[in-house]
């Protein structure tokens, strides 16, 4: 049986509507998430002498054109509360050229980061922020360049065996950040 152009047309219309629709519902895939990472070492910073903890990610990288200059930067990633309220979305560069992560200022308790995994894709860390102290999550292929100096038991890794961070204490159920969304 031979269809009229017209028909042909609305059939293979009809057909790719479909398949739009039917992706559109595909759910998309759960990100990874890791064991709660927390301040490395016992080494104190002071900001004001405000009670804040400082947070640095390490995220996969992207590549800017800064008026025809090309340059890596850290990719952008959102912090949440534990129950999912956004506290902050950080844009990730120290600079508007600089390849340097952003450091974030909070209040002690515990979040999540939600970020891009140089390779991994999406990966939520949960991390616990302590007063005058410094955390960092390193999403690199390298990994936390500190891990070396850390015992097993205290190492935060993803699947594929890179450490992202130092593991934290253990975390009170009611210790959770306060800052308000921005």
């Amino acid at each position: 049986m031979k269809m009229r152009p017209a028909h042909a047309l609305r059939r293979t219309i009809a057909s790719v509507l479909t398949g739009a629709a039917l992706a559109g519902c595909a759910s998309p895939p759960t990100p990874l998430v890791t064991d709660p990472v927390g301040p490395l070492g016992s080494a104190s910073v002071r900001f004001w002498n405000q009670p804040v903890g400082m947070l640095v990610v390490h995220t996969d990288k992207e590549t800017v054109d800064d008026g025809g200059i090309l340059y890596s930067s850290n990719t952008s990633y959102r912090i949440t509360t534990p129950d999912g309220r956004k506290v902050r979305s950080v844009g990730n560069r120290a600079g508007r050229s600089d390849g340097t992560p952003a450091t974030v200022m909070l209040p002690e308790g515990q979040y999540r980061v939600h970020a891009l995994a140089e390779g991994k894709g999406w990966v939520t860390v949960p991390v616990l922020i302590r007063p005058n102290r410094l955390t960092v999550v390193n999403l690199e292929i390298q990994g936390l360049p500190e891990a070396a100096a850390l015992p097993e038991s205290e190492r935060v890794r993803l699947p594929d065996g890179r450490v992202i961070g130092r593991r934290a204490p253990a975390m009170p159920a009611q210790s959770t950040g306060s800052n308000p969304a921005r």
